[in-house]
């Protein structure tokens, strides 16, 4: 195995290949990458209140994390084919390391605003955005597609994991010194996720056919997306029933800080914080494992619909719970149900898209259903300074019962079920 530029390390199907040191690498980027932005998720929401103590502010934070992939995915993911993968990976992890360094710095140095962690949190996740869609587009270039299974299999178990984990660290430091310390390991993650991308020798760049072919031109490459999944029933609804899904945990999960605040008594600064973050991980993990298994049972199309239901009652045993530690669990099981209903639906897409449009499907589909994410956290934030939190996580139920309906009465209950 050379490992030069333009070869494939990982052709030979054997039982070993899979670890060879280019994906170790590519694993160990996108692994700390992801862990770096997991911890995002925790310490800029909580910035946000602390400074402002605005429900209405920290909802917005939420929704900017979400909008980059809305307003970019799209258009990253086609450019990732045609540009350097390489070039675009390592200058969005260091856009990212140098954005997010700005917070510990400014704190040390003075005071950090709100305004400045916004538009931290807008960059940070834009170059995420930029990082992903080329980090994907990579991977069959490392590992060859006769390991893209076994691949994708240690790749989200290694990303759950740090879903888990850094929650829980940031949680801990931010409450042993200051949340904006966290972000100054994240930087560190970012830079380290770079070195590794550089130093992985086989070529990233897609081996294009007939180059000297003129190229589909990228609106007419997404609008074939788009019209496949308005073609396919199936596909159509569970994209649209996804909006009111991502509509309503986009309110709920857009103030968790201060939900954990107001009912809960747990400061944005408490260690416990970070404990809601690492279960709802510990939940989705939950989901990766389930999803084989009631598939089988029941068919993709029924449990869409079983998922969309499940999430009502787990939604409102978390608010019916006063004491933290409970909490903790009926969050977990919330957090399962909605994992459950996100990953089954990317099947079902998957089980239906011809091979020739599954990326520009998936992302379209996947850009329809986040819609409602930013729309959902901005309204949850307003509506719990105006009505309470409580009421406004009962108000989300309202878009997640009427996409459970959809599911119910469509042609999409029938759809895989077990002969």
């Amino acid at each position: 195995m050379s490992g030069q530029p333009g070869e494939n390390p990982a052709s030979a199907d054997d039982g070993r290949s899979l670890w060879q040191r280019d994906f170790r690498r590519w694993l160990g980027s996108r692994t700390i990458s992801s862990a770096g932005t997991e911890a995002l998720t925790v310490v800029i929401p909580v910035l946000v209140y602390q400074q402002t103590g605005s429900a209405a502010l920290t909802g917005a934070t939420s929704a900017l994390m979400s909008l980059p992939y809305l307003l970019f995915g799209l258009f990253a993911g086609a450019l990732a084919d045609r540009l350097s993968r390489r070039r675009l990976m390592v200058a969005a992890d260091l856009t990212a390391a140098a954005v997010v360094a700005s917070v510990p710095v400014v704190y040390l140095t003075g005071s950090v605003g709100a305004a400045h962690i916004l538009v931290v949190a807008f960059v940070a996740w834009t170059a995420f955005v930029w990082f992903d869609a080329a980090a994907w587009g990579a991977l069959i270039s490392v590992v060859g597609r006769d390991q893209l299974v076994r691949a994708n299999s240690v790749i989200w178990s290694f990303g759950i994991t740090a879903g888990i984990a850094m929650p829980a660290v940031a949680g801990v430091v931010g409450s042993a010194t200051h949340p904006s310390m966290m972000l100054a390991v994240s930087s560190v993650t970012y830079a380290v996720s770079a070195i590794l991308i550089l130093r992985i020798r086989t070529n990233l760049n897609p081996r294009i056919e007939g180059a000297t072919q003129p190229r589909t031109s990228l609106l007419r490459t997404i609008r074939a997306g788009l019209e496949f999944i308005w073609r396919t029933v199936e596909i159509r609804l569970v994209a649209l029933a996804s909006v009111g899904l991502t509509l309503s945990s986009g309110a709920v999960i857009g103030i968790l800080v201060v939900h954990l605040d107001r009912n809960l008594g747990i400061a944005a600064d408490d260690w416990r914080v970070g404990l809601f973050f690492a279960a709802g991980a510990i939940g989705a993990l939950s989901a990766t494992i389930l999803l084989p298994w009631s598939t089988r049972l029941i068919g993709s199309g029924r449990l869409s619909a079983v998922a969309f239901t499940l999430y009502i009652p787990a939604l409102v045993a978390v608010l019916a719970t006063e004491h933290w530690l409970p909490a903790l669990g009926c969050w977990a099981i919330w957090y399962c149900t909605n994992t459950l209903a996100v990953i089954n639906g990317v099947t079902l897409r998957q089980q239906l898209t011809p091979d020739e449009l599954q990326g520009r499907v998936n992302t379209s589909a996947r850009m329809i259903a986040l819609g409602g994410t930013p729309v959902g956290a901005v309204l949850g934030g307003v509506l719990a300074e105006s009505v309470g939190v409580r009421e406004t996580q009962l108000l989300a139920i309202i878009p997640i019962a009427l996409a459970a309906l959809v599911l119910w009465f469509s042609p999409v209950r029938r759809f895989g079920l077990p002969s």
